[in-house]
């Protein structure tokens, strides 16, 4: 097995542990092995992030995303781990005042409020989010064959029944049109081809995952969505290969930046259409 000997490293298997063990356990997520394919790979930034720990923080984005989590997946803890209050911002003062409970301003509670009522109300949900039928929140280690690095993956709800994952996603757009933009942005699709083989290699179970995708202004409008098995197979493939960079950097101990070549580099298409359609004018 292929680690990082820097953190709490769980052996392959299913584990019911907090979301900071989870995100302080050794094991690549989809979240950082994006460092190491695509256009925007950097494997210098995951080396600053991730092992030296530095400058790692979380956005206003995804603390509103941990607190929507908690609100449909652990409702009975809401009020043990949220405090509303009326201020705009937090600051470091309010959180050292409410401590160990983490203050929410008035205005986030009612958007969360509001995305989660949206949530629930949508037809069959409550088919997939079955308490009854699945688990919430479990975390899973699993080792990939090829490169022996330690993979992990948090499904938000699986449901054993049907053999489903739920998996909740926040959007400025939930559209048909809207949503493929932060598919792509944030590497959905490689995160649910890494979340089936994941269960896959751990519980022997063949799962479809099922994207619950919520926005994050009124009305909260919900579409849930199924990512094609073409996408499947290009995250499964982008994923693989972006483990094998991170195995070639941890054994030599390289993290490079973007390139050691200069590049060319050109106008993004919308720019470019944008200069054709007033030449042609």
């Amino acid at each position: 097995m292929l680690i990082e000997n820097r953190v709490t490293a769980f052996a392959p298997g299913k584990y019911n542990i907090t979301n900071d063990e989870y995100h302080g356990s050794t094991g690549m997520s989809n979240s950082s092995l994006k460092y190491f394919v695509g256009k925007k790979a950097c494997p210098k930034k995951y080396h600053h992030h991730y092992i030296l720990g530095k400058d790692k923080k979380r956005t206003q984005s995804l603390e509103l995303g941990s607190a929507l989590h908690t609100a449909v997946l652990e409702r009975s803890t809401w009020k043990d781990i949220y405090k509303v209050i009326q201020q705009k911002t937090v600051s470091d003062a309010t959180r050292a005042k409410y401590a160990p409970l983490l203050p929410m301003p008035a205005q986030d509670a009612k958007k969360i409020i509001g995305m989660k009522n949206s949530i629930l109300q949508f037809p069959f949900c409550n088919v997939i989010l079955n308490f009854e039928k699945g688990e919430a929140e479990q975390s899973i280690y699993w080792i990939d064959e090829e490169t022996g690095v330690l993979c992990k993956t948090r499904p938000d709800f699986l449901n054993y029944e049907i053999n489903a994952v739920f998996d909740l996603k926040t959007t400025e757009d939930a559209s048909p049109a809207g949503f493929p933009r932060s598919m792509a942005e944030y590497g959905y699709y490689m995160q649910a081809a890494m979340m089936i083989d994941g269960i896959k290699a751990v519980l022997g179970i063949d799962v479809t995952v099922c994207n619950f995708v919520v926005e994050k202004s009124a009305p909260h409008c919900v579409q849930p969505y199924e990512i094609s098995s073409d996408d499947i197979a290009q995250g499964r493939y982008e994923y693989k290969e972006a483990l094998r960079v991170y195995k070639a950097c941890l054994e030599a101990n390289e993290w490079p930046m973007y390139s050691k070549e200069i590049l060319e580099i050109e106008l993004p298409y919308w720019a470019t259409n944008k200069f054709i359609a007033a030449r042609a004018m």
